[in-house]
C-alpha cells in the first residue's frame, strides 16, 4: 500500500498557494486553512520577478536556477487553473550617462550576466523618456498576484481542500505521531503565515525583519513602452493609461496604512521617467515577511513535533517561492536535504536562547 502523507497548510498567501500547487502536482494529500481575508503583503505585492536587482545591478541569489524554473511553473499553473496572471516582460534600466552605459555594456559581456542582461535602447515615440539608452533584463516578468490567489482559492475550494477558518494555536494537539486539528489527523502542519509568524509560539524565535512597502496605481494619458522601467523605483505599464509604481521600504512604521510620505517619495522618483500627468487611482501598503539574513525560513521546528515553516520570502517571493516549494516538497516526500542557507537549523542558537529566556 502506498504510504499516505498528509499536510496541513496554514495560510493562503503567495507562499501557501504555491506550496499547495506544488503538492497537488506531486499527488501529495493536503488541506489549506486560511482566514479568508484579502489582506497581507501578498494581496498588495507588485509581483515583479527580476534576476538583476539593486543599484549595482547584482544578480539575484540562485538566479540561474530560480528564473528558468519560474518561467515554466507560472505558465503551467495558468493552464491548470484556467486563468491568466503571469506576464513575461523585460525590465529596462536607463543609463544616466555615456560612462554608465559603457559600464552597463561591460557588465552584459561578463560571466554570469550574459544570460540575464543585454544593452539596448527604447524604441518608439515616448517624448517624456529623456533617457532611452540602457540595459534590458531577460527572463523577467510580473505576476498579477490577486487574480492568482483567487484562482488558487477557487480551484482548491472546488476540490474540498481549502477551508476558511480563524485558528488559535492551542487548537493543535501535537504528538510524536503527528497532530490533530479540527478532529482530523495530519502528519505535519506547515505554517505560511507571513508576518503573523510573530505571534506563532513555535516559530516566533526566528529573526524576522518585517519591511513595510507601498505602491501606487495611476491613471495617465502619457504612454509608455511595454517594459518595466527601473531606476530608483519601478514603473510597470498595466494597460494603456494605467501604471503601477513602487515600491518603498520602511522598517520603522510597521502598519498597512498608506502614507503621504511614501506617496510623495514614489512620485518624486518616477519623475526620472517623465511622469507628469496622472491621477492616483489606488494606494496600497503591506508588510513584507523579510528575514534578517535575506534568506527564507524553511524546515522543521527543533522539537521535531511535525511542525514546519515555509515563510520569510520578503520582496522576492514571486521569484523565490516556486523553486523552494519544490525543495520543501522533495524534503518532506523523499528526504532530500534542505540547503543550509534556507534551513531554519541555521538559527538553532536563537531557539536555545529563546527557550532559556522563557523557562
Amino acid at each position: 500500500m502506498k504510504e499516505r502523507h498528509r499536510s496541513l497548510i496554514i495560510g493562503q498567501g503567495l507562499a501557501g498557494s504555491i506550496l499547495a500547487l506544488t503538492f497537488f502536482e506531486l499527488g501529495h494529500d493536503f488541506v489549506i486553512i486560511d482566514n479568508g481575508d484579502e489582506k497581507g503583503s501578498s494581496w498588495v505585492a507588485a509581483g515583479i520577478a527580476n534576476p538583476i536587482t539593486g543599484r549595482r545591478l547584482s544578480i539575484t541569489w540562485l538566479a540561474e536556477h530560480l528564473f528558468p524554473f519560474l518561467n515554466q511553473a507560472y505558465p503551467r499553473w495558468e493552464q491548470l487553473l484556467g486563468a491568466t496572471f503571469f506576464h513575461p516582460i523585460p525590465v529596462f534600466r536607463p543609463a544616466m550617462s555615456i560612462a554608465e552605459q559603457n559600464d552597463f555594456e561591460g557588465l552584459c559581456a561578463s560571466e554570469g550576466y550574459r544570460e540575464f542582461l543585454k544593452p539596448g535602447k527604447i524604441k518608439g515615440n515616448f517624448p517624456q523618456l529623456r533617457l532611452s539608452d540602457g540595459v534590458f533584463t531577460l527572463q523577467s516578468g510580473w505576476l498579477d498576484v490577486p487574480p492568482f490567489l483567487k484562482a488558487v482559492r477557487e480551484f482548491f475550494t472546488n476540490k474540498g481542500q481549502y477551508h476558511v477558518q480563524n485558528i488559535s494555536y492551542d487548537q493543535f494537539d501535537i504528538s510524536i505521531h503527528g497532530l490533530i486539528f479540527g478532529g482530523e489527523h495530519f502528519d505535519r502542519v506547515i505554517f505560511s503565515e507571513g508576518i503573523s509568524m510573530l505571534q506563532n509560539p513555535w516559530f516566533n524565535y526566528l529573526p524576522l525583519k518585517p519591511a513595510k512597502g507601498e505602491i501606487l496605481e495611476l491613471l495617465t494619458e502619457q504612454s509608455y513602452p511595454n517594459y518595466i522601467l527601473n531606476r530608483g523605483c519601478f514603473l510597470l505599464p498595466l494597460t494603456p493609461g494605467r501604471l503601477k509604481i513602487g515600491a518603498t521600504y520602511s522598517w520603522a512604521e510597521l502598519d498597512d496604512k498608506p502614507s503621504k510620505s511614501a506617496e510623495a517619495e514614489l512620485l518624486k522618483k518616477a519623475e526620472v521617467f517623465g511622469l507628469a500627468s496622472y491621477q492616483i487611482f489606488e494606494h496600497k501598503a503591506g508588510i513584507r515577511p523579510a528575514t534578517i539574513d535575506r534568506r527564507p525560513f524553511l524546515g522543521a521546528h527543533p522539537s521535531g513535533n511535525a511542525l514546519y515553516i515555509f515563510n520569510g520570502f520578503g520582496s522576492k517571493g514571486v521569484s523565490l517561492i516556486p523553486y523552494f516549494a519544490k525543495e520543501l516538497a522533495e524534503h518532506l516526500l523523499s528526504g532530500k536535504e534542505l540547503m543550509k542557507e534556507i534551513n531554519i537549523s541555521r538559527f538553532l542558537s536563537f531557539y536555545q536562547d529563546h527557550e532559556i529566556f522563557n523557562s
